[in-house]
């Protein structure tokens, strides 16, 4: 790792300096939690359908349940963690299914998931996970510069997103309720780094002109318009000199390969034991692609406000719209430090777009866009990417879109949240998704179209059908769900023999909203979420297949996922879409064994190495830390049978200070903020691309059960 500090006075080299904290082991670490006689009690540890016991090496064994949404433990303080820097533990997932679990740190009570300090893990069987969670502390006094609105800061700053670390209450780890029983052994926690309070307002401005951190120099980094213009130069002729990846036909698919049945269009063929798609031309075709290529999305735009308006060094003035104004947004802002307000944003990429390529920028970031792609070995736009750019006909694409904001009724009613699942039976559904598939029908008829994904992320592992039983009578849902118990039970008394409830008649069980359930009533109601999951999917698949032919259905791109939902999406969907965060898909096992086509919808790793304040939901020590992931992870997936192409998030890195409606602001672009692309990502996928159909063709499954076994016989041995 390459690192210049340019300016050398104290005032720049200081939050370098602490940005790079995240990259050297600790100075030295504190246990926080041990357990048994010599730490935390056992009995005074607090369960939701949760048992513990110690094992013999002293760690917690925890049996998580499966009758509440959010199995967890909760481990009491308080502690004064204000001199550290990070809590650390260890988990391990000894259970049969994968799963998600929460480890989250509170400084007050009750429990506020919005004002506490989290972080996410995934975990397949078998495999154990680090959990490093920066203790992000709250501002001392009114007139401390304070990072309002981004994710993840700079150590020695604080943020009113942050927490009292002087005193931290409960430290509790939750399992997002997947329908099975799980068990985890979670390690000691303990502290590590000493924290250092930086005074943030002698560093003013964070931020230069071209949207970069100013208090660090890094390879790629950007330091005058004239350099701009340089760097672009520089790379055309690059791009000129290999234009495209040998052995890839126009759409990317495998032209020295077998030669299968030309249809015009994208479709799903198991060949040779392993899934595929093959492409217009007949090729097979494994799809590696980009999220959001675009050249200035909404993703790209930072808050502008009265808290940040210093942070920045420039900004042009928005009053000539030609030149400057284009670059500014007003929107809302959904979750964050901002949440809730309406505020202005601004894109450094679309202004340093401008100054590289002049007034017709975005035509211009369009073409080279392409170029990059095709030279890099990129043969897929993922989702969320530019029609514009799609409709170029270069690349293959996805496209999609979401039923948020169409007039779709929830399955719980009230307005719509964040994940909630929409109601298949209510009769205005099948219209709102046949008019939305209409709507994109001009762009997803072009052969260059792999598929369309509809929604997003919904939140298929909730009990969907007990938020059916709290919605009111003339919930669509709940008269089909009343529909189904009718037929099941011969009347109302052997429903409440059943359950142990006592319904007048079932008219009274329409209008009670939620009770104690036994495990008969849940038996139901997991039955009911399964119903729930193919009435949703068998919907929009017969809508695209019956307005677009020949196009494929990819799904609603799962985060949090049941077995049922699985389930029903590989019945309806053409190809099942996941976003997977985790280091591999070595030993991945997903939530139901069914052969169905499968692929990785998002996935990516971040560093802090290059200026930027975030690393991402799966972090690495450095930008070469970051290539050697990305090819370790793409070759599991090839390895893997069941998938069909991977898809990483995103085309360019998030702003620094975080972007407009969410605060993230990760480094996991294949480009920075100033469009210059990074060398290490750039040369790992062109050399994946090379042998990319070869390892596919291989007999990869041999060495991905190999590695599952390894794994495996290492969780053995590390329990015994």
């Amino acid at each position: 790792m390459l690192n210049v500090i340019t300016e050398l006075n104290m005032k720049n080299i200081l939050p370098f300096a602490l940005l790079l904290v995240f990259l050297v082991p600790a100075v030295a670490d504190e246990t926080l939690i041990s357990y048994g006689a010599a730490g935390y009690r056992i009995e005074d540890i607090e369960t939701t359908d949760v048992s513990v016991s110690l094992t013999s090496n002293g760690t917690l064994l925890a049996e998580f349940g499966d009758t509440v949404d959010w199995p967890s433990i909760n481990f009491s303080g308080p502690w004064d963690l204000s001199h550290a820097n990070y809590l650390h533990v260890d988990l391990t997932n000894h259970g049969d299914q994968a799963l998600r679990l929460e480890v989250i740190v509170y400084d007050r009570r009750p429990h506020s998931w919005q004002e506490a300090l989290a972080q996410r893990v995934y975990l397949t069987p078998g495999e154990t996970k680090h959990v490093k969670l920066q203790l992000i502390h709250q501002p001392e006094s009114a007139g401390e510069l304070s990072l309002i609105g981004a994710k993840q800061i700079p150590l020695g700053f604080s943020s009113p997103e942050g927490i009292q670390t002087e005193q931290v209450l409960d430290i509790k780890v939750s399992k997002t309720q997947n329908g099975y029983v799980d068990v985890i052994e979670i390690g000691n926690f303990y502290l590590s780094g000493e924290y250092e309070a930086v005074d943030g307002k002698s560093l003013l401005p964070l931020i230069d002109r071209f949207g970069q951190y100013r208090h660090a120099d890094w390879p790629g980094k950007v330091h005058s318009e004239e350099e701009l213009r340089a760097v672009t130069d520089d790379e055309l002729q690059e791009l000129a000199d290999s234009p495209d990846i040998p052995g890839y036909d126009r759409f990317g698919g495998w032209a020295d390969g077998p030669q299968l049945k030309a249809t015009g269009r994208f479709r799903t063929e198991k060949y040779e034991g392993k899934w595929y798609l093959v492409d217009p031309d007949g090729h097979l075709f494994f799809s590696l692609g980009l999220n959001a290529v675009e050249v200035a999305g909404s993703g790209t735009y930072t808050p502008i406000t009265a808290e940040s308006l210093e942070w920045f060094e420039e900004l042009p003035s928005p009053n000539n719209w030609s030149k400057h104004g284009q670059f500014y947004n007003v929107r809302k802002i959904y979750s964050g430090g901002y949440s809730g307000r309406t505020e202005p944003g601004f894109s450094f990429l679309a202004w340093n777009l401008y100054r590289k390529y002049g007034n017709d920028w975005k035509e211009q970031a369009r073409e080279i866009t392409v170029k990059r792609l095709r030279s890099w070995g990129i043969n897929t736009l993922g989702n969320w990417s530019e029609p514009e750019i799609s409709s170029m006909n270069k690349v293959p694409f996805t496209a999609g879109f979401a039923l948020a904001g169409s007039g779709a009724r929830t399955l719980g009613g009230g307005s719509w949240k964040l994940g909630d699942v929409w109601d298949p039976w209510d009769p205005e559904f099948p219209v709102i998704v046949d008019r939305l598939v209409n709507n994109i029908k001009p762009l997803a008829s072009s052969p260059w179209c792999i598929g369309l994904f509809v929604d997003n992320e919904l939140y298929w592992d909730k009990g969907l059908a007990t938020d059916v039983l709290k919605s009111s009578e003339d919930q669509p849902a709940k008269q089909k769900l009343i529909e189904v118990l009718k037929e099941q039970y011969s009347d109302i008394r052997s429903l409440n023999k059943a359950w142990r409830t006592d319904f007048a008649d079932w008219s009274a069980m329409g209008k009670t909203k939620g009770y104690e359930l036994n495990q008969a009533a849940r038996a139901d109601l997991d039955a009911f979420n399964e119903m729930v999951a193919r009435a949703y999917y068998k919907t929009i698949r017969d809508s695209i297949h019956t307005q677009i032919p020949g196009c494929l259905y990819l799904g609603s791109r799962f985060a949090r996922v049941s077995p049922s939902s699985f389930r029903a999406a590989a019945e309806y969907c053409d190809v099942v879409s996941l976003n997977i965060y985790r280091d591999s898909l070595y030993g991945y096992l997903p939530p139901d064994q069914v052969d169905a086509p499968l692929m990785v919808t998002e996935f990516h790793f971040g560093a802090r190495d290059a200026g930027m304040w975030g690393g991402g939901l799966v972090e690495v020590e450095s930008q070469d830390a970051r290539a050697e992931a990305y090819v370790n992870f793409v070759e599991s997936v090839l390895l893997d049978p069941r998938f069909v192409g991977c898809h990483w998030f995103e085309y360019y890195d998030q702003p620094v200070a975080g972007r407009s409606f969410n605060g993230e602001n990760y480094n996991i672009g294949f480009v920075n903020s100033v469009d210059v692309p990074y060398v290490e990502m750039v040369e790992a996928t062109r050399d994946l691309a090379s042998y990319m159909y070869e390892l596919r063709a291989s007999q990869g499954e041999t060495l991905q059960e190999s590695a599952s076994t390894q794994a495996s016989e290492e969780s053995c041995s590390q329990n015994e």
